[in-house]
């Protein structure tokens, strides 16, 4: 089953932001990624060109504007959930979604970062990403 969203999480440090780095470096232009310049950068759902990415992802949630947060990602959802593409949201917690008042229409899929312990194998259209951190995989979150 297709999930249209994920949730990475995990605490500050552990390697999320880079996680999506190596993907997009090993998958060129597969994913339009979106990263607050500054603390309270608005996010523009309208800058996404659908046609040429599998997906978005949104990095860094919370530092994101609070008050334009919910309604951008609901657009993003929405878009990526018509278009059978993937919407990918880095937080360091699920939770901190509802303090954005971040409001998801579907059931994410949850990938949790906990540590560089292990080996993560993160794949994309027939390319493999080696990763370390350990991951703790929630179907329901």
């Amino acid at each position: 089953m297709h999930k249209s969203v994920l949730v990475l999480s995990g605490m500050s440090g552990v390697g999320k932001s880079h996680l999506l780095e190596q993907f997009c470096n090993a998958n060129p232009g597969a994913l339009k990624v979106f990263t607050p310049e500054i603390v309270g950068a608005v996010l523009d759902p309208s800058q996404v060109k659908w046609e040429s990415v599998a997906g978005v992802a949104v990095d860094d949630c919370l530092m994101w504007d609070i008050a334009t947060l919910p309604k951008a990602i609901a657009i993003l959802e929405w878009q990526a959930t018509a278009r059978g593409k993937s919407l990918i949201l880095v937080t360091q917690e699920f939770g901190d979604l509802s303090i954005a008042d971040v409001r998801l229409r579907s059931n994410p899929m949850g990938l949790k970062v906990s540590g560089r312990e292990d080996n993560l194998s993160f794949s994309y259209n027939g390319s493999t990403i080696e990763f370390e951190p350990s991951v703790e995989i929630q179907d329901k979150v």
